[in-house]
């Protein structure tokens, strides 16, 4: 038969709850119940946390959220030198396999950008190295202070790690662009 819209047809909560090994759906949906509701009252225990310890309470928990975020760069900063490293060499392997197929200027193009290319990686191992030592302790955050902190997030008062890396990752390809763009209009 038809069903209402919006509801879940009971095959996809019986067949959900077989694979998860969680009974009887009715126990699932007054968990999933309990949840949401612990789950609103964790958000409005945020909302009055920062309402009831304004900017004192507000610094702290977007202190608590910037060294989150900073440990959170941290890590994708060291992922990325690794993503270089493999792209750099496996760039390298494309130049060792191409080089035998290629006419001699073509050779000699790709030739002369090897050793810069080489210096790189050795560049970025060495950084890498560097790196080794573990980032600093990220902050306990309680359920309530997560919330707390995408509130301020929402309000434009604290940045997350990933919006923040993509700025910087689009920021650094504009520039590489428009650097791209100037070379291409000088050598032209």
């Amino acid at each position: 038969g038809k069903r209402e819209s919006g509801a879940l047809p009971s095959s996809f909560l019986s067949s959900t709850f077989v694979r998860n090994n969680r009974g009887d759906p009715m126990d699932f949906l007054k968990g999933a119940a309990s949840a949401a509701k612990e789950r609103v009252n964790t958000a409005m225990e945020a909302k009055k946390l920062l309402e009831e310890g304004g900017s004192p309470v507000e610094a702290y928990i977007s202190a608590k959220a910037n060294l989150r975020s900073t440990v959170q760069c941290d890590a994708v900063a060291e992922a990325q030198m690794q993503d270089a490293i493999a792209q750099y060499t496996l760039a390298l392997q494309e130049v060792e396999k191409a080089l035998p197929q290629v006419t001699t200027d073509e050779k000699a193009e790709l030739e002369a950008l090897v050793p810069a290319y080489r210096a790189r990686v050795q560049a970025l191992r060495s950084a890498l190295t560097a790196v080794q030592v573990p980032p600093p302790p990220v902050p306990a955050i309680s359920p309530v202070e997560d919330d707390a902190i995408k509130l301020l997030y929402v309000k434009g008062k604290v940045d997350d790690a990933k919006t923040r890396s993509q700025k910087i990752a689009d920021d650094a390809m504009a520039s590489f662009n428009a650097k791209k763009q100037q070379h291409s209009s000088t050598a032209a």
